[in-house]
């Protein structure tokens, strides 16, 4: 990530230069602007957002990365810039070392943000 005084650059690593979503611009509220635990999600005071998207709705003083290309705030469960419906966000973890899903809470198992199977 890069500001200046009025934007936000985020350069994806897992890319290359001369491909097209290297290179991200979006408006933030650069003074209050951080970077969250996992690379591509970040905030301010005002928005909270993976990559260059804002997550509608999502609460910003209580949002955290749960590692995964998961988040959550106080309510719900993110993968990306999308609310995962029904997940319980009391029982929600994040599994790095799993082949078969990378989530789960107490009823259902996830896969890169969809259910793959319920408990």
């Amino acid at each position: 990530y890069y500001t200046d005084k009025y934007k936000v650059y985020l350069t994806d690593t897992d890319k290359s230069a001369g491909d097209e979503d290297f290179l991200y611009v979006f408006d933030a509220f650069t003074e209050s602007f951080q970077i969250l635990e996992e690379k591509f999600y970040s905030k301010d005071n005002f928005n909270v957002y993976f990559k260059n998207k804002i997550i509608e709705n999502a609460d910003v003083e209580s949002f955290y990365a749960l590692g995964m290309e998961y988040g959550a705030d106080k309510q719900y469960v993110y993968f990306r810039n999308k609310r995962l419906s029904g997940a319980d966000i009391e029982t929600f973890r994040v599994f790095v070392d799993d082949v078969s899903f990378d989530a789960r809470d107490a009823q259902k198992y996830y896969l890169k943000g969809k259910k793959v199977r319920e408990q």
